[in-house]
């Protein structure tokens, strides 16, 4: 399962770049730009992990009251998944906040496939040149 939801990962960060003709909020230039958070024009790891999270988690947080529950985690509530709950819920409340989500991504070096495999110039950012030709490799053009 925990291969699974790292597959998932490079998924949801790609859905959330791909463009939307008839949304312009919803254009890669967009998106790029909320994931570009101090606005240098180019994705740190640590602005890539954040991304991903904060998608992950606003997509899996379906009361909104901005912590995961266990449920919220994983429906099927395995064992691995409920390890891997355990291991971000850093406080023990018996929920992750988005707090501890976004640490945890940092930490762990989160998503650091997406990163090698999209910084084709390997200087540790992703520009939006990469991140388009990124998209394209795993979804076909971005439009």
């Amino acid at each position: 399962m925990h291969r699974l939801a790292l597959l998932l990962a490079p998924i949801v960060l790609l859905s959330a770049c791909q463009s939307t003709p008839s949304i312009e909020e919803d254009s890669f230039e967009a998106r790029f730009a909320k994931a570009d958070l101090n606005k240098d024009g180019k994705l740190s790891r640590e602005e890539v992990s954040d991304f991903v999270v904060h998608n992950i988690f606003d997509a899996r947080d379906a009361n909104k009251d901005g912590k995961l529950s266990p449920t919220e985690w994983w429906p099927d509530n395995d064992a691995e998944q409920r390890a891997m709950f355990n291991k971000r819920d850093t406080n023990k409340d018996g929920f992750v906040s988005l707090a501890e989500a976004l640490a945890w991504g940092r930490a762990n070096k989160g998503w650091g496939d997406i990163m090698k495999e999209a910084d084709t110039n390997g200087d540790g950012f992703i520009s939006p040149a990469e991140a388009k030709a990124y998209i394209a490799s795993k979804e076909g053009p971005v439009r």
